[in-house]
């Protein structure tokens, strides 16, 4: 009952591969929405590449880590998104994702861990800022997601049949509460459930 689903990771040389894969999709007559291209952020110029494919129903995903000082020539989640919205493209095929816990050379040979948390702290940011509409940055990370991943009928949304995820917020944006499927994960601002992931 899961849906298909395939995430490409966008290289150095990214936005040459948007061509074949475009080709075999058509081909395979694949649904555009069954395929997500992750850090399109990469460059202004990939980022641009994909516009149309957001247009025709495909997904997109943005990675938070990015930062022009670490990763020169790369966009922030909130460039990225401001020319998103200037070109119209849709948002609601759009997600965020912290590259989980990954490593990344800087500049200067060093390297850098980049904690699930980054998601969090971009999105913070973003809410607090107001500068791009609150509920079209909330469903990046929540019903986009969500029905990228063919969860829809059950993650996404707060409504009767789904899974109670949630997470409850202090002002001005800080994490205080977090429910999974209907338990406390973290309540009061301290953690009950340890997860590597």
């Amino acid at each position: 009952g899961k849906a298909g689903f395939l995430q490409i990771h966008m290289g150095v040389q990214g936005k040459a591969w948007k061509k074949p894969f475009m080709e075999i999709l058509q081909e395979m007559k694949i649904p555009f929405s069954q395929v997500v291209f992750t850090h399109v952020n990469r460059s202004p110029d990939t980022l641009d590449e994909f516009m149309e494919y957001v247009q025709a129903g495909g997904g997109v995903d943005l990675t938070a880590s990015y930062t022009p000082a670490e990763r020169p020539g790369s966009l922030t989640v909130r460039d990225s998104l401001q020319r998103m919205i200037r070109a119209g493209a849709p948002l609601d095929r759009v997600t965020l994702s912290s590259d989980s816990n990954a490593t990344r050379m800087l500049p200067d040979k060093r390297s850098k861990y980049l904690p699930i948390q980054t998601l969090f702290q971009v999105i913070r940011d973003l809410w607090l800022t107001g500068e791009i509409p609150r509920p079209q940055l909330v469903r990046l990370v929540t019903e986009n997601p969500a029905r990228s991943l063919g969860l829809g009928r059950i993650k996404g949304l707060v409504e009767p049949g789904k899974h109670a995820d949630l997470i409850i917020l202090r002002e001005p944006f800080e994490l205080d509460g977090v429910i999974l499927k209907g338990k406390w994960a973290r309540r009061d601002g301290q953690t009950l459930i340890r997860d590597p992931f």
